[in-house]
Protein backbone atom coordinates (compact mmCIF):
# COMPACT_ATOMS: atom_id res chain seq x y z
CA UNK A 1 0.00 0.00 0.00
CA UNK A 2 1.16 3.07 -1.03
CA UNK A 3 1.64 5.91 2.08
CA UNK A 4 0.63 9.52 1.37
CA UNK A 5 2.04 12.13 3.56
CA UNK A 6 -0.45 13.81 5.98
CA UNK A 7 -2.59 16.45 4.58
CA UNK A 8 -0.72 20.17 5.07
CA UNK A 9 -3.17 22.55 7.41
CA UNK A 10 -4.78 24.84 5.42
CA UNK A 11 -2.90 28.34 4.96
CA UNK A 12 -3.73 31.10 7.33
CA UNK A 13 -6.22 33.39 5.66
CA UNK A 14 -5.63 37.21 5.43
CA UNK A 15 -6.97 38.91 8.47
CA UNK A 16 -9.94 40.79 6.63
CA UNK A 17 -9.77 44.43 6.27
CA UNK A 18 -11.94 46.99 5.55
CA UNK A 19 -9.70 49.64 3.54
CA UNK A 20 -12.93 52.49 3.06
CA UNK A 21 -13.91 51.45 6.96
CA UNK A 22 -10.47 52.82 7.62
CA UNK A 23 -10.07 55.60 4.93
CA UNK A 24 -13.30 57.16 6.50
CA UNK A 25 -12.33 56.90 9.71
CA UNK A 26 -9.04 58.63 9.00
CA UNK A 27 -10.50 61.63 7.07
CA UNK A 28 -13.11 61.89 9.23
CA UNK A 29 -10.39 62.23 12.11
CA UNK A 30 -8.51 64.34 10.00
CA UNK A 31 -11.62 66.70 9.30
CA UNK A 32 -12.01 66.92 12.85
CA UNK A 33 -9.02 69.75 13.02
CA UNK A 34 -9.38 70.88 9.73
CA UNK A 35 -13.40 70.94 9.30
CA UNK A 36 -13.97 70.49 5.97
CA UNK A 37 -12.83 67.12 5.65
CA UNK A 38 -15.68 65.65 8.04
CA UNK A 39 -17.83 65.33 5.34
CA UNK A 40 -15.95 63.53 2.90
CA UNK A 41 -15.35 61.07 6.17
CA UNK A 42 -18.54 60.55 6.70
CA UNK A 43 -19.57 59.47 3.53
CA UNK A 44 -17.03 57.03 2.81
CA UNK A 45 -17.47 55.60 6.09
CA UNK A 46 -20.80 55.37 5.53
CA UNK A 47 -20.25 53.36 1.93
CA UNK A 48 -18.09 51.52 4.09
CA UNK A 49 -20.79 50.16 6.44
CA UNK A 50 -21.25 47.85 3.93
CA UNK A 51 -18.28 46.00 4.45
CA UNK A 52 -16.92 43.35 7.15
CA UNK A 53 -15.98 44.30 9.49
CA UNK A 54 -17.24 47.26 10.22
CA UNK A 55 -15.55 48.43 13.22
CA UNK A 56 -13.67 51.56 11.61
CA UNK A 57 -16.38 52.49 9.27
CA UNK A 58 -18.37 52.82 12.00
CA UNK A 59 -16.13 55.22 14.34
CA UNK A 60 -15.97 57.06 11.22
CA UNK A 61 -19.36 57.35 10.74
CA UNK A 62 -19.69 58.67 14.10
CA UNK A 63 -16.58 61.02 14.25
CA UNK A 64 -17.71 62.07 11.02
CA UNK A 65 -21.06 62.86 11.86
CA UNK A 66 -20.29 64.88 14.89
CA UNK A 67 -17.89 67.15 12.92
CA UNK A 68 -20.47 67.16 10.05
CA UNK A 69 -23.02 68.90 12.61
CA UNK A 70 -20.21 70.92 13.81
CA UNK A 71 -19.08 72.21 10.47
CA UNK A 72 -23.45 73.31 9.53
CA UNK A 73 -23.46 74.92 12.56
CA UNK A 74 -20.75 77.16 12.01
CA UNK A 75 -21.90 77.87 9.02
CA UNK A 76 -25.13 78.56 9.91
CA UNK A 77 -24.11 80.91 12.69
CA UNK A 78 -21.90 82.71 9.89
CA UNK A 79 -24.29 83.67 7.73
CA UNK A 80 -27.19 84.38 9.93
CA UNK A 81 -25.34 86.52 12.32
CA UNK A 82 -22.95 88.99 10.23
CA UNK A 83 -23.68 91.55 13.02
CA UNK A 84 -21.33 90.22 15.01
CA UNK A 85 -18.81 89.07 12.74
CA UNK A 86 -18.93 93.16 11.67
CA UNK A 87 -18.58 93.83 15.33
CA UNK A 88 -15.71 92.12 15.99
CA UNK A 89 -14.27 94.54 12.90
CA UNK A 90 -15.36 97.36 14.47
CA UNK A 91 -13.68 96.54 18.26
CA UNK A 92 -10.63 95.70 15.99
CA UNK A 93 -10.62 98.71 14.34
CA UNK A 94 -11.49 101.08 17.33
CA UNK A 95 -8.45 99.54 19.19
CA UNK A 96 -6.10 100.77 16.19
CA UNK A 97 -8.02 104.31 16.97
CA UNK A 98 -6.84 103.74 20.31
CA UNK A 99 -2.91 103.33 19.43
CA UNK A 100 -3.17 106.36 16.72
CA UNK A 101 -4.25 108.62 19.22
CA UNK A 102 -2.09 107.24 22.07
CA UNK A 103 1.12 107.67 20.10
CA UNK A 104 -0.31 111.05 19.50
CA UNK A 105 -0.50 111.62 23.29
CA UNK A 106 3.56 110.20 23.46
CA UNK A 107 4.59 112.40 20.76
CA UNK A 108 3.31 115.33 22.16
CA UNK A 109 2.26 114.98 25.29
CA UNK A 110 -1.37 116.09 25.14
CA UNK A 111 -4.55 114.32 23.90
CA UNK A 112 -5.27 115.69 20.34
CA UNK A 113 -8.60 118.31 20.42
CA UNK A 114 -11.28 117.05 19.23
CA UNK A 115 -11.00 117.65 14.83
CA UNK A 116 -7.34 116.56 15.12
CA UNK A 117 -8.41 113.51 16.50
CA UNK A 118 -10.70 112.71 14.49
CA UNK A 119 -8.33 113.82 11.39
CA UNK A 120 -6.08 111.46 12.57
CA UNK A 121 -8.62 108.37 12.45
CA UNK A 122 -10.85 109.50 9.71
CA UNK A 123 -9.62 106.50 7.07
CA UNK A 124 -10.81 104.08 10.08
CA UNK A 125 -14.14 102.50 8.79
CA UNK A 126 -16.39 100.20 11.69
CA UNK A 127 -17.73 96.89 10.67
CA UNK A 128 -20.45 98.77 8.53
CA UNK A 129 -17.95 100.68 6.61
CA UNK A 130 -18.75 104.17 8.55
CA UNK A 131 -16.44 106.38 9.88
CA UNK A 132 -15.06 105.71 13.64
CA UNK A 133 -15.79 109.48 16.05
CA UNK A 134 -12.88 110.43 18.60
CA UNK A 135 -14.90 112.63 21.58
CA UNK A 136 -12.54 114.65 24.14
CA UNK A 137 -13.57 114.83 26.91
CA UNK A 138 -10.76 116.31 29.78
CA UNK A 139 -8.32 113.69 29.95
CA UNK A 140 -10.56 111.04 28.68
CA UNK A 141 -11.50 110.44 25.28
CA UNK A 142 -14.23 108.02 23.50
CA UNK A 143 -13.51 106.57 20.10
CA UNK A 144 -17.08 104.84 18.98
CA UNK A 145 -19.33 104.15 16.36
CA UNK A 146 -22.50 104.39 15.36
CA UNK A 147 -23.49 100.96 14.79
CA UNK A 148 -24.96 99.05 12.00
CA UNK A 149 -27.77 102.30 11.39
CA UNK A 150 -24.82 104.34 10.50
CA UNK A 151 -26.23 107.40 12.98
CA UNK A 152 -24.17 108.58 15.72
CA UNK A 153 -26.32 108.84 19.66
CA UNK A 154 -29.04 105.85 18.84
CA UNK A 155 -29.47 102.70 20.91
CA UNK A 156 -27.55 100.31 18.10
CA UNK A 157 -23.82 102.71 18.66
CA UNK A 158 -21.32 100.60 19.89
CA UNK A 159 -20.48 100.94 23.81
CA UNK A 160 -18.47 103.41 23.94
CA UNK A 161 -14.61 102.64 24.78
CA UNK A 162 -12.99 105.07 27.00
CA UNK A 163 -9.45 105.22 27.90
CA UNK A 164 -8.27 107.40 31.13
CA UNK A 165 -4.17 108.22 30.95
Amino acid sequence: MESYPPPSPPPPRPSETNGLGIAGFVVSIVGIFTCVLCPVGLILSLIALGKQPKGFAIAGTVIGGVGTVLLGVFAFLLVSTPDIWDGISTGITIAEGHTIIEQHQDDNEALPGEDEGNGLIEHLEDGWGNPLRYELNGDAYVIRSAGPDGEFDTPDDIPPSSNNR
